[in-house]
């Protein structure tokens, strides 16, 4: 590489995959007497989403587990959570994924 060469440029984010949908779905909110998110994102995903939750730390006796989606073989990172239970994890991770606008 010359010393007065400048690298390529990054390549561009992909225009596909999930943050590259343009959601369509409405979805209760469980704080107004809705169902949770959870079940709510499991149905929209009809199958095709899947939870991964690890134990993230926490005392023996209190744990805290870490959830990701993962939605077509694609890890959903950005959408990782943490709680108290693997549920509360999820749960949690889930709510982020039906609120960032691309389900």
């Amino acid at each position: 590489m010359d010393v007065d060469s400048k690298p390529p440029p990054l390549s561009p984010p992909p225009t596909y995959g999930f943050c590259a949908r343009q959601g369509t779905h409405d979805f209760e909110d469980p704080e107004q007497g809705g169902r949770r998110y959870l079940p709510q994102v499991n149905k929209w995903g009809r199958g095709a989403v899947e939870w991964r939750c690890e134990r993230a730390g926490g005392a023996e006796h209190v744990p805290l587990w870490e959830a990701y989606p993962i939605w077509r073989d694609e890890p959903l990172l950005m959408f990782n959570a943490q709680g108290p239970s693997k549920q509360a994890a999820k749960e949690a991770s889930a709510r982020l994924m039906a609120e960032s606008g691309h389900c």
